[in-house]
């Protein structure tokens, strides 16, 4: 349960970072996207079942938040996090690093 809410946490936490102290950043048009590294992080590092709903969940906060049509980030982010999830077994990570996240 811990390794479920805990991500779910730091999930809705960068996306508070994201639309609250990051919409106003100084370089002109740039706006980092903290829950798009995130759901990569979580493409590397959780299981496709339990990462996958939770970044489902994530992409449909972000609906919610955004102005955007509805369904676009619940849908694009468990397409990113399954992308990373194919292209994990390539990526070396047990560097020393890597490790230390």
């Amino acid at each position: 349960m811990r390794r479920t809410f805990i991500p779910l946490f730091l999930g809705i936490l960068f996306l508070i970072l994201q639309t609250t102290l990051f919409a106003s950043f100084p370089i002109q048009r740039v706006k980092p996207d903290l829950v798009l590294i995130f759901t990569l992080f979580l493409g590397l590092s959780f299981s496709p079942l339990s990462g996958g709903i939770l970044v489902f969940f994530l992409g449909y906060v972000i609906d919610l938040f955004s102005g955007n049509s509805f369904g676009l980030y619940a849908f694009s982010r468990p397409l990113l996090f399954f992308s990373a999830q194919l292209f994990k077994d390539r990526i070396y990570l047990e560097s020393y690093f890597l490790r230390s996240l």
